[in-house]
């Protein structure tokens, strides 16, 4: 794919694009201005070729060594309303999941059986999700 494909796909009403950063590199291994340059340059780039704003963010890589704490604050001070990573995980329904730190269920298609797909969409195969408070980032 390349920007204009990708930017027919960000005309349609139905679907959000989010952004990652400039250059994909492991979040932790950074100082905290480099970080967030990366994350705040791939802001303004996904905003400048899809003329609006960007709203979410993902994780490069996304697993518990590829970024941090502080990480999970910048993506918030940069203006994203969510951050994902690629840790297994499922959104608590009482508000308790960090929305900047949002977990992920990924579907490959290995599996394509919509019976598997309800049991993971279901959370049965994610272990219990460990409360936040709601005002903490």
């Amino acid at each position: 794919m390349d920007w204009s494909d990708l930017e027919r796909i960000a005309d349609d009403p139905l679907v959000t694009i989010g952004c990652a950063t400039v250059n994909y590199p492991v979040l932790s291994n950074l100082k905290e201005a480099g970080a967030l340059r990366e994350m705040t340059m791939g802001k303004a780039v996904a905003e400048a070729a899809f003329h609006r704003e960007v709203r979410h963010f993902a994780f490069p890589f996304g697993d518990r060594d590829s970024f941090r704490r502080a990480h999970v604050v910048m993506a918030r001070d940069a203006g994203f309303s969510s951050a994902v990573s690629t840790i297994a995980g499922i959104v608590d329904t009482a508000g308790r999941t960090n929305l900047y730190a949002l977990p992920r269920i990924a579907w490959d298609g290995r599996i394509t059986s919509l019976r598997a797909m309800r049991v993971v969409l279901s959370g049965a195969t994610f272990p219990a999700v460990r409360p936040t408070q709601k005002s903490e980032v």
